[in-house]
């Protein structure tokens, strides 16, 4: 049991579960059977923001040689249900396979990051209930910021700031360094927020 509970995808979901409890309410309207139901319309400048920022990192690769045909497998194994390009078929996993899904996530979760910065959202947990309602990011990974924390920040700040020379889209914002100082990473921001 506590192997499960340590699992990533159980802590992926648990974290999702618990940012739309938690999410603006803007987020959620309830709908005519009185449910909490998310609401793509209040979300819908940021989940614009956060596919550009996927679209950015997709057609960035391109330059660097990668097929679209190995972005859409990338992103399908990350969890998709197809790739940026619309491909959904499975490629065989490789080195480019990760390198590819850390770009993506790393743009989406620095225009996430930038995003809370500026006050578009009030935390990191509504960014990942956005991406996973609104543009189809895995659940069972969180979104994009649980996920580049389980990828591992101070890592990814590193390989940030080398891809950032290629493109701004991978400078690594001022929130991930701050999330870097905590154990709960953007969840204890979020904490300090609330």
């Amino acid at each position: 049991l506590a192997d499960c509970a340590s699992h990533p995808q159980f802590v992926a979901l648990c974290h999702i579960a618990g940012a739309a409890a938690e999410a603006s309410a803007r987020l959620f309207a309830v709908d005519q059977n009185g449910r909490r139901a998310f609401n793509p319309d209040s979300a819908a400048n940021i989940a614009l923001r956060l596919g550009r920022a996927t679209e950015e990192a997709a057609k960035h690769l391109l330059t660097l040689g990668v097929t679209q045909e190995r972005i859409d497998a990338a992103l399908v194994d990350l969890g998709f249900a197809k790739g940026y390009f619309g491909g959904a078929a499975v490629g065989p996993v490789g080195r480019d396979t990760v390198a590819i899904q850390r770009r993506v996530v790393a743009a989406m979760m620095a225009e996430g990051a930038r995003l809370v910065s500026t006050g578009a959202v009030k935390r990191s947990g509504d960014i990942d209930v956005i991406a996973v309602h609104a543009l189809g990011f895995p659940r069972w990974r969180g979104g994009p910021m649980l996920a580049a924390q389980q990828m591992g920040l101070l890592q990814m700040r590193k390989d940030m700031e080398r891809w950032a020379r290629e493109s701004p889209i991978w400078a690594p914002p001022p929130l991930m360094t701050q999330a870097i100082r905590h154990a709960d990473g953007f969840a204890a921001l979020d904490k300090l927020r609330a």
